[in-house]
């Protein structure tokens, strides 16, 4: 498997994984001009698969799979068209099969260092189709992946692909292994960086807790002196009721334009907090969710 470097985390290859809807669409648009501002290759990624299409499709069920394989071929020929007039050299390409096999192969096998994909669905039936794509893409990706919500609108500063990032931190590994990315991404875009330690309002009774506190900025001292920080750095203890909640409302009263999580590879999404938080997080924002695996 191909491993993402911590150390050296600049992005030289972006895959854009698309499943051509309107999500997909928007998270084209934040593919290209990272990877412009990069000056990364570019990849497009699509993968046929009728079973897993919307059921919103307009083809409808009495079409076949050479019919729709037809419509997806056309509609990924518009998409690149469209990014190559700024991006030139950016590829497509296009298998069939099982979407999260074929990507997480094709990451690991051109050693991208991001994956940027959209998930669009909030109801629950549509999320169990659609959304478990990009879950399963997030838990088993060799590289950071992000992720593009039903919530999030381009937001974009001329010159600089992000102004402020907010990055939620715990105590597990998968939090330091996000650390060392969302600085080195705060240094190269000139943003701002935000660390977030979110603790359960249940467990202080509604009181702060100086010595969490304070072992969260004595942790956040040690990872900053061990990296070389440019960027205007922030650290800060929040406490609410539900954490994805707590760590999304930062985000809007900070006007974050990008969120970075620490997620673990195999098991639950987020190191030591409740299975799917990292997932609410990416259904609620109103920016990317970037992931990274410790």
């Amino acid at each position: 498997m191909a491993e993402f470097n911590l150390a050296h985390s600049d992005f030289r290859h972006v895959l854009l994984a698309t499943d051509l809807t309107s999500i997909s669409a928007l998270a084209a648009q934040y593919a290209t001009r990272l990877a412009g501002h990069s000056a990364a290759r570019l990849s497009i990624l699509h993968v046929f698969n009728p079973v897993r299409m919307p059921h919103s499709d307009s083809i409808g069920a009495h079409a076949t799979p050479q019919e729709l394989r037809k419509r997806d071929a056309d509609r990924l020929d518009a998409l690149v068209d469209s990014i190559q007039q700024h991006l030139p050299r950016a590829e497509k390409h296009m298998y069939d099969g099982e979407p999260i096999p074929i990507v997480i192969d094709y990451a690991n096998r051109e050693r991208a260092d991001l994956i940027i994909t959209g998930t669009h669905s909030t109801r629950a039936f549509d999320r169990l189709l659609l959304g478990s794509t990009a879950e399963a893409i997030v838990r088993r990706s060799p590289c950071p992946v992000m992720t593009i919500g039903p919530n999030v609108s381009l937001s974009y500063d001329a010159g600089k692909p992000f102004t402020r990032i907010l990055c939620a931190m715990d105590f597990g590994d998968a939090a330091k292994s996000a650390a060392p990315v969302a600085i080195n991404l705060a240094n190269n875009s000139g943003a701002e960086l935000r660390f977030l330690h979110v603790m359960p309002s249940a467990l202080n009774n509604g009181q702060p807790q100086p010595l969490v506190e304070q072992l969260f900025h004595n942790a956040m001292k040690h990872i900053i002196s061990s990296n070389v920080v440019d960027a205007k750095v922030e650290c800060a203890v929040q406490y609410g009721t539900r954490i994805s909640d707590t760590i999304l409302q930062d985000a809007i009263d900070k006007r974050s334009d990008l969120i970075i999580l620490g997620v673990r590879r195999r098991g639950q999404l987020a190191a030591r907090l409740p299975a799917g938080i990292a997932f609410q997080v990416i259904e609620g924002a109103p920016c990317p969710v970037m992931t990274i695996s410790d």
